[in-house]
């Protein structure tokens, strides 16, 4: 079956393919293992398209970090263990 996809090329389809997962916030090393690029530079070339790949790691680890420190968020905030000698 084909997929009438006048003009495109295989190369194109993995490029779309990388800049998806980039996107949709997966590591560069896993993409590199999927396309099957046995140096991770190969696959860099697709890091200018996540727009701070630290600050989304940053703002994903934050925000499940208050998540489970609300009421009302995903974990049961009841497992949230309070320090000793905190300042209240």
């Amino acid at each position: 079956m084909r997929a009438a996809l006048a003009g495109a090329r295989i190369h194109d389809l993995r490029h779309s393919f990388a800049s998806f997962a980039v996107a949709d916030g997966n590591s560069l090393y896993l993409i590199g293992k999927v396309l099957g690029h046995k140096q991770a530079r190969t696959t860099e070339i697709y890091a200018h398209l996540a727009d701070d790949p630290v600050r989304a790691v940053a703002d994903r680890t934050a925000a499940r970090i208050a998540a489970a420190m609300s009421a009302g968020g995903k974990s049961d905030p009841a497992k949230v263990v309070p320090l000793r000698g905190g300042r209240p």
